[in-house]
């Protein structure tokens, strides 16, 4: 939505807080690294109609009804495999969505090098848009600094064109370093990324801060392309040209009443933000259970 959580929450905050309600339920239960890789309905003789989810590393469990989540380009990949496959209207209407590469990469400085009151940059530069935020640290998150210290993050944002440009400038550099390099590529990728966009900074910001201070500044950088992910494969989804109000309300149906769907792009009112995702989420667990949402 349009209020913004405090720093000190952030989505972290939020997945926390939904982790613990469901730590003190005993029906429920988290697995972590444990991807679905087969969802079958089978009908057994004494149980019925189940759903089994099987995963990449043999597990299995079975179900009653499921929620899938997965993003558009998973739905329409064979990243899961569907038995028997989703009907065709339903690969149809996810069809109808894009998602492209989205990257985000965060410095941390150990002073603000910007102007107090400077929230966000646009540019025409090599990173389209970046904010900036001053976070509280506790010495537990921190060792090295004071309980109640601030520490300075730049957050630059990347879609499309512009994160596949600067991947692909990021790449290029490394490949011209020495090659006999010990250092794991996502930290190559990360320090070469701050160097680009600590340039940027001390450029945009010339009448308040040098290069050098810049630099002396800097602590640590961190990045991150969801579309290296292969069970996200891209950042935001968008509407392509042509999709229907049918298109959503395919996308959003159930299968069999026994596969249900939800994820930001299925929600019928919004897009392209965890609330809209969330809500659809509230959506297909109120199916399930026969109780209209609103």
């Amino acid at each position: 939505g349009d209020a913004r959580l405090h720093p000190r929450i952030g989505m972290a905050g939020v997945i926390d807080a939904l982790r613990d309600k469901v730590d003190c339920d005993d029906r429920c239960s988290i697995h972590l690294n444990w991807t679905a890789e087969r969802i079958q309905l089978s009908d057994d003789a004494d149980d019925g109609r189940k759903v089994i989810i099987s995963s990449s590393n043999g597990e299995k469990i079975v179900a009653d009804k499921v929620i899938i989540t997965a993003p558009p380009p998973v739905i329409t990949s064979e990243k899961i495999t569907f038995v028997p496959p989703l009907p065709q209207w339903k690969l149809n209407a996810y069809k109808m969505v894009g998602m492209e590469r989205a990257v985000k990469v965060i410095l941390r400085f150990s002073a603000r090098i910007w102007p107090e009151d400077v929230q966000t940059v646009i540019s025409d530069l090599d990173i389209p848009e970046c904010w900036f935020r001053d976070i509280l640290v506790s010495r537990d998150e921190d060792p090295g600094r004071e309980n109640g210290e601030l520490t300075y993050l730049a957050v630059c944002f990347l879609t499309s064109k512009a994160a596949n440009a600067f991947m692909d400038k990021i790449d290029s550099i490394i490949k011209s370093e020495a090659k006999c390099s010990n250092v794991p590529l996502d930290k190559r990728r990360a320090e070469a990324a701050a160097e680009i966009i600590k340039d940027q900074l001390a450029r945009v910001f010339s009448k308040s801060c040098t290069r050098e201070e810049v630099e002396r500044a800097y602590v640590s950088s961190i990045l991150y392309d969801w579309s290296e992910v292969e069970t996200i494969r891209g950042g935001y989804m968008y509407p392509k040209v042509g999709i229907q109000r049918s298109h959503f309300l395919d996308m959003a149906r159930s299968v069999d009443d026994m596969l249900y769907f939800a994820g930001e792009a299925t929600n019928m009112g919004a897009c392209c933000t965890v609330q809209a995702a969330m809500e659809t989420g509230l959506r297909a667990a109120n199916d399930i259970l026969g109780i209209s949402y609103q």
